[in-house]
């Protein structure tokens, strides 16, 4: 595609396909003998970006003229183990027929502990947002703040990416372009405290004073309390942010950590998976286990009578939804594996069986909705398809994949679905 060729997407769907595009390194656990896993890493989720921006097909639909500013960089908390997997990935690039930057920031990595417990879920304590951006007013979780800080002092080449962007701006005379900070899942939350952070530090990457700035996050859970959220709110109806959040209806994610969105959660794909029959109240499980979501939201304010009170409220300005549709391919799946588990299951365990096909079949669907359902909401499919395709082509020997569907079963249930045979579990029925 000649590099002045008019591109098929429009500008919000190319920042879309970087966003998911700087996941590479998801779901992959590296082999670290000899200290090499990192650079593998890193070396994998470079060449990836580099054959995506030169794929001839993914030219037609974002353009032919991006180039790389800074990264993609990839962070692992821990270097020394002998596997290691991605925990944060961050890069920035420019396209000139657009006058756009966009910094894609990668989601949750399905294997990463880290992201899991050290930043999606450490929700029970509050940094002052004044304290990292220099100025503002609310709080954002501990583990929003401990991604963020991450992504601020990432480097390639010892250059911070603030840093990179401000360089090549003055290197290479830009005026008047926009600015687009973009991520997916824990992403959706880093990605506006992000765009925030630059809001807050103009003289960090806009030496000019003529950039524009903007955020794109997508399945977000809300990084701060209500402080936070009014603060957030006010610098987009100035204009100092333009700011656009989108979410799937069927995605339970973007509903943490607001109470009153948290709540509906046990109930969002009662329409499909019926609850057991008699069970009272009827998702006690999914109930249960959003409880626990709320009281951990709620450890981190306290009301003037000493009553834990959950403080996370979402920015609201430019959030919007796209109607979910139920995935029956994977529901099909999971009741295909676990259709003889009440049989097959001892004593008075199979009266659990139930329930536990249920919980199975939710948290499944919860990984697809918040997964594999978004570039075709997004409209982005095209791009996906030739993406996988990059993927599955370069993907690295000594690396091992995991399935974010099975991983997010397992995590939630305790069951390995990748484990079970059902056709076994058919036969032990018999």
């Amino acid at each position: 595609m000649p590099a002045n060729a008019t591109p098929s997407y429009n500008q919000t769907q190319i920042i879309y396909t970087f966003t998911f595009s700087v996941s590479a390194v998801g779901g992959l656990s590296f082999d670290n003998t000899g200290g090499v896993g990192l650079a593998t890493m890193q070396a994998y989720a470079s060449r990836v970006e580099s054959q995506i921006l030169a794929d001839t097909t993914i030219q037609g639909l974002i353009g032919a003229d991006w180039v790389p500013v800074w990264g993609p960089v990839v962070y692992s908390e821990d270097t020394s183990a002998p596997t290691i997997h991605a925990d944060n990935t961050m890069g920035c690039y420019y396209s000139p027929s657009n006058n756009l930057f966009v910094i894609p920031i990668a989601g949750t990595n399905p294997n990463s502990p880290f992201d899991w417990l050290n930043e999606d879920f450490e929700v029970g304590t509050l940094v002052a947002w004044s304290s990292i951006g220099g100025t503002g007013s609310g709080n954002i979780s501990t583990g929003a703040a401990t991604g963020l800080n991450i992504l601020l002092n990432m480097t390639s080449q010892s250059v911070t990416l603030l840093a990179a962007l401000s360089d090549y701006v003055t290197t290479n005379k830009i005026t008047n372009a926009q600015v687009a900070v973009g991520g997916h899942s824990l992403a959706g939350a880093l990605s506006p405290c992000f765009a925030l952070y630059m809001y807050n530090n103009p003289s960090l990457w806009n030496p000019t004073g003529q950039l524009t700035l903007s955020a794109y996050p997508t399945a977000g859970p809300t990084p701060g309390d209500a402080d936070f959220a009014t603060y957030y709110n006010s610098v987009i109806t100035a204009n100092g942010i333009t700011y656009s959040s989108l979410y799937n209806t069927l995605d339970v994610i973007p509903l943490a950590w607001e109470s009153d969105e948290l709540e509906t959660i046990p109930t969002i794909y009662d329409a499909s998976i019926v609850p057991p029959s008699g069970s009272n109240p009827s998702d006690d499980f999914m109930g249960i286990f959003t409880c626990g979501l709320q009281l951990n939201a709620a450890q981190a304010s306290k009301d003037w009578l000493g009553i834990p009170v959950n403080p996370y409220t979402q920015v609201s300005t430019g959030r919007s939804t796209v109607a979910g549709t139920f995935d029956l391919d994977v529901d099909a799946a999971v009741v295909k594996k676990l259709k003889y588990v009440s049989v097959v299951l001892p004593g008075s365990l199979k009266d659990f069986a139930p329930t536990l096909t249920n919980v199975a079949r939710f948290a499944a669907q919860a990984a697809a909705q918040h997964t594999t359902a978004y570039p075709p909401l997004l409209n982005i499919s095209a791009f996906d398809t030739e993406y996988l395709n990059i993927l599955a082509a370069n993907k690295p020997t000594s690396s091992v994949q995991v399935d974010a569907v099975q991983t997010t079963v397992r995590r939630v249930t305790g069951v390995d679905l990748g484990a079970i045979d059902g056709d076994v579990l058919a036969k032990a029925a018999r």
